[in-house]
């Protein structure tokens, strides 16, 4: 049987074991005043340990498994990042007005944690028709336009924008530039 982990309500059910039965058992002695024999007790006490055992080795296998599991690729997160928002109710852009050229956006300041997943590093590309490699939340798209719509392309902090996030506390700074021309080759 293949398993693909550990679930949260296994290791609810198994720490509820672990820990209520022994309480169990002890609220029952005490208020039954029950004298069980001390083989009894040993028998009981081996139960429990191979049964703490058991779970310990089980959460152990899930674990390494999980570990053993690729991580999602960078597109499927950032979809799934990008229905999670949409969820919350933040719009989404899949495409701007067309730039002057192609533009390559990258990542270069966060604070907070962004709804979309972005970080400090992604790049997103515009292409000339101003469709956008990855979606990005309408006021990404507010703060980023007029500097996507400036034909400067010199470097300067003018080619900075930054997005305050609707959702949350914090905010992502773009820096804007021309896309890097394919080499011929």
């Amino acid at each position: 049987m293949k398993r693909s982990g550990a679930q949260p309500l296994d290791i609810a059910i198994l720490t509820a074991a672990a820990v209520g039965v022994p309480i169990a058992l002890l609220g029952i002695l005490y208020l039954g005043r029950v004298q069980l024999p001390s083989e009894a007790l040993i028998v009981l006490l081996g139960v429990y340990v191979a049964g703490l055992t058991w779970m310990a080795l089980h959460l152990s296998l899930f674990s390494q498994e999980a570990q053993r599991r690729p991580a999602p690729a960078p597109q499927r997160m950032r979809q799934a990042m990008a229905a999670l928002a949409e969820s919350l109710g933040l719009e989404l852009v899949y495409g701007v007005p067309p730039p002057p050229s192609a533009l390559s956006i990258a990542v270069v300041d966060s604070v907070g944690r962004c709804p979309l997943g972005l970080k400090v590093g992604d790049t997103l590309q515009v292409d000339a028709e101003g469709r956008l490699s990855s979606a990005l939340c309408s006021s990404a798209v507010a703060a980023l336009f007029p500097v996507m719509a400036s034909p400067s392309g010199t470097p300067g902090a003018d080619d900075r924008a930054t997005c305050r996030c609707p959702l949350m506390a914090g905010g992502v700074t773009f820096l804007v530039q021309p896309a890097a021309a394919p080499s011929a080759a």
